[in-house]
């Protein structure tokens, strides 16, 4: 059904189980209605981050199910083009960067009210533009559901594990 990674920088370089987990995760996803039992287990009140946010549907039961001190939510929004990517919904074959474009802007508006406490920090670029604007051990937990390729997946975890506290989570 799911599994959790618990964070720990050592790590790093992945060990063999990890990578068997990482392959395992890039071909299934869960439907958002089984993700509430990842959340469940997820500190509350704790500064997290979502890698792929999309519309902000999994970024809105962050919010209600764990009420984060803090949430930054990583996408670049970005159309790509591409083979690889032809099946992706992000991907020209499917979309344009309009849409995109239009999607981020909804999501701004989603959680205007987030923002203005504070609380919802968007950032429009990838997840590896991204880390550097992190200090080590500053996320209680983070949610990779960006691009599902095992490679980004690998990617994302190993910029992002130094930037979990230990003991938290990478899901």
């Amino acid at each position: 059904m799911y599994q959790l990674l618990r964070a720990v920088s050592h790590l790093l370089p992945l060990p063999f189980p990890a990578k068997l987990w990482l392959k395992s995760l890039a071909l299934r996803l869960l439907p958002i209605g089984r993700l509430w039992v990842v959340l469940r287990r997820m500190p509350k009140r704790a500064v997290c981050a979502e890698l792929g946010v999309w519309k902000g549907d999994f970024s809105q039961e962050i919010l209600r199910v764990t009420r984060p001190r803090r949430l930054h939510l990583i996408d670049p929004w970005h159309c790509e083009e591409g083979e690889e990517y032809k099946d992706e919904p992000y991907g020209a074959a499917k979309g344009s960067q309009a849409s995109l474009d239009g999607m981020h802007k909804d999501v701004h508006t989603r959680f205007r009210s987030e923002i203005a406490r504070g609380i919802v920090t968007i950032h429009r670029e990838t997840s590896a533009e991204a880390a550097d604007r992190f200090p080590i051990e500053y996320f209680g937990w983070i949610y990779i559901d960006g691009n599902h390729s095992y490679d980004f997946i690998k990617a994302d975890l190993q910029i992002y594990m130094p930037n979990v506290v230990p003991g938290g989570y990478i899901a």
